[in-house]
């Protein structure tokens, strides 16, 4: 009688090894930290899939991974998110196991330790999605699988590490820029080690020349910038569908070949920070801080701080 109590679903109460429910319980946490953060940086926060109540990581074996853990990014609508590490110990990806009274078991999918170790060493771009299972309430418990990114189609973009403070900058001039740089064309480079998957469609960026680059004297970094309309609160600019444009993502930097006599120009001229667009890997300037006395664009919270003239 006892052990056909225990085979009904109804009276069935499932047994879990603790370190199993804290493993799980630490990702429910790092995930609901991660979509208040995503709210705060770019208007919306992170939201688990509805059809199947997940969300998704991005991992890139080829990094530098410690062997019993693994780092990777949280992914909002296909967007890797930098900004949102995440490190985890492999056995959350191992099956989640149901332990019944008698022989009956049940097991969830998830990744055995031969596949993880198949991944390291081919040191594979992927993507691993983590379910909620919906017949366990309590306590939240998630089945783990995964896809290989194919060479970053899967993703439609990447946004590296925020960039929000500029301290060594105590004001921003109004000046207009010369047409041999307004008219130009300047190389990004260096986006393999900050975003690789950036979108290849149009999008705007700032251009920040560092005075304290102890490789490059002339180093121009460039931000990724995701402005909002002024005065628009819902808006769908650039893919995101609320307030944004407050912060900057790292992206890479202008060519060495390039930068000497535009470095020159931003900083004696109190215009160490341009705004610009680009796609791919071509740059063009839109102007200083004076363009936003006639665009649409929202000035940047972020520069809120430092002193116009």
């Amino acid at each position: 009688m006892l052990a056909d109590k225990y085979k009904s679903k109804e009276n069935f109460i499932p047994i879990f090894v603790d370190g199993v429910k804290k493993l799980h319980a630490q990702l429910f946490d790092a995930y609901e930290k991660a979509s208040k953060m995503t709210e705060h940086i770019i208007g919306i926060p992170l939201k688990m899939d509805e059809e199947d109540s997940s969300f998704s990581i991005f991992v890139d074996f080829g990094e530098n991974q410690d062997y019993n853990r693994i780092k990777g990014y949280f992914i909002h609508k296909s967007r890797i998110l930098r900004f949102l590490p995440i490190e985890f110990d492999k056995a959350l990806l191992y099956p989640v196991r149901n332990h019944r009274y008698g022989s009956d078991q049940t097991e969830w999918k998830g990744i055995s330790e031969k596949r993880i170790k198949e991944l390291q060493d081919e040191k594979e771009v992927v993507t691993i999605r983590f379910s909620l299972i919906r017949e366990i309430e309590s306590p939240k418990l998630f089945m783990s699988s995964i896809f290989k990114s194919s060479f970053g189609r899967s993703f439609s973009d990447d946004l590296g590490k925020l960039k929000y403070l500029f301290p060594e900058i105590s004001e921003l001039r109004l000046v207009d820029i010369p047409e041999k740089f307004s008219t130009a064309n300047f190389t990004l480079v260096g986006k393999q080690y900050y975003a690789p998957f950036t979108t290849k469609e149009d999008a705007y960026c700032v251009l920040y020349a560092e005075i304290n680059n102890e490789y490059d004297s002339n180093a121009i970094k460039v931000l990724r910038w995701l402005p909002n309309k002024k005065g628009i609160e819902c808006d769908q600019r650039m893919g995101f569908e609320k307030d944004g444009g407050d912060v900057f993502f790292e992206l890479g930097y202008i060519s060495r070949q390039e930068n000497s006599e535009l470095h020159e120009f931003m900083v004696s001229n109190g215009a160490q920070l341009l705004f610009g667009t680009m796609k791919e890997n071509e740059i063009s300037i839109l102007g200083s801080v004076k363009i936003f006395q006639t665009n649409d664009l929202k000035y940047p919270r972020c520069l809120y701080k430092i002193s116009l003239k």
